[in-house]
């Protein structure tokens, strides 16, 4: 049986989980979306579309291969430039208290989000290597929440993990060095 990851958009801006929610969105001929916030972070990962993304008051325009990482209370929104283009991104929401959770694993799960905090900086850009490599890790997690396998919440949490350690490394390392040895 084909495995169905793509989900259907939905305008809704809370979480129903307590901890994350992950959904692959491909849409063509979407409305406005209005400036909303979050009390959670939103990782924004955009593959195809003609759209900029309103962060407050500044606009970013998005190409394949962007991130974008937007903290709780920043007020947001996708422009639609081109609505019967396809509109494809993944987004992917973790509440404030698994971060927490994180946290006091290690505090490298939350580089990214104290960067972010700070600089400002919301938006990174990704090579296509790079991005197929984060990409893989989404449908990862998609694939097993989606299924009904051994040991499923366990894998699940393994994949949150993962890909937020993997995606503080990257900025990490972009910011600081690679950090690879010779």
């Amino acid at each position: 049986m084909k495995k169905r990851y793509r989900t259907d958009f939905q305008t809704r801006q809370y979480m129903l989980s307590r901890d994350y929610e992950i959904f692959y969105y491909s849409d063509r001929n979407l409305g406005e979306v209005a400036l909303h916030f979050h009390d959670y972070y939103e990782f924004y990962f955009f593959l195809e579309g003609d759209v900029s993304i309103q962060l407050g008051d500044t606009l970013c325009r998005v190409n394949p291969g962007d991130f974008l990482l937007v903290p709780p209370g920043l007020l947001h929104r996708p422009i639609i430039h081109s609505p019967a283009a396809p509109y494809r991104r993944f987004v992917f929401w973790i509440s404030q208290e698994y971060c927490d959770s994180l946290q006091a694993l290690s505090p490298d799960y939350l580089y990214l989000m104290r960067h972010v905090k700070e600089s400002h900086s919301f938006l990174y850009s990704f090579d296509t290597v790079t991005f197929n490599g984060v990409q893989a890790r989404l449908f990862r997690l998609i694939d097993e929440t989606q299924s009904n396998r051994y040991g499923r919440e366990a894998q699940c949490l393994l994949c949150v993990n993962e890909l937020i350690l993997h995606l503080n490394r990257l900025i990490y390392d972009r910011l600081h060095g690679s950090g690879r040895g010779p």
